[in-house]
């Protein structure tokens, strides 16, 4: 299934499109498209993609989660894939500002298994 997903993608990252300005065609690639996710609990954001990274930060339990892409790391629960990620964590309170975290979940513990390789 992650290969069949991998090759659509891939496939769809690379098909080049056509754009109409003023009547004037202009030939441009896609650029590549990130993931919506969640967490399925609260795990550690990490700095790269080994469980013994540096801890950038959590993401919380169904917290939404740009997946950017995907690499192979540190095994967990049987699953080597690794989502390079951008979470928004909510404010905490009215004066409090949202976080914004980058780093690194294993797949595991993502909802959506489809982002496309780093």
């Amino acid at each position: 299934m992650r290969k069949l997903a991998q090759i659509l993608a891939v496939a769809s990252l690379t098909a080049a499109t056509t754009l109409v300005f003023n009547g004037t065609a202009e030939a441009s690639t896609a650029s590549p498209a990130s993931v919506s996710n969640k967490c399925t609990e609260t795990v550690k954001i990490r700095a790269s993609a080994s469980t013994s990274a540096t801890i950038k930060g959590y993401c919380y339990t169904y917290s939404t989660v740009t997946s950017i892409c995907y690499n192979v790391g540190t095994t967990v629960f049987g699953n080597p894939y690794w989502d390079k990620v951008h979470v928004v964590t909510p404010k905490q309170c009215m004066d409090c500002t949202p976080t914004t975290t980058d780093g690194w979940i294993s797949e595991y513990y993502l909802s959506n298994k489809n982002a496309v390789h780093c």
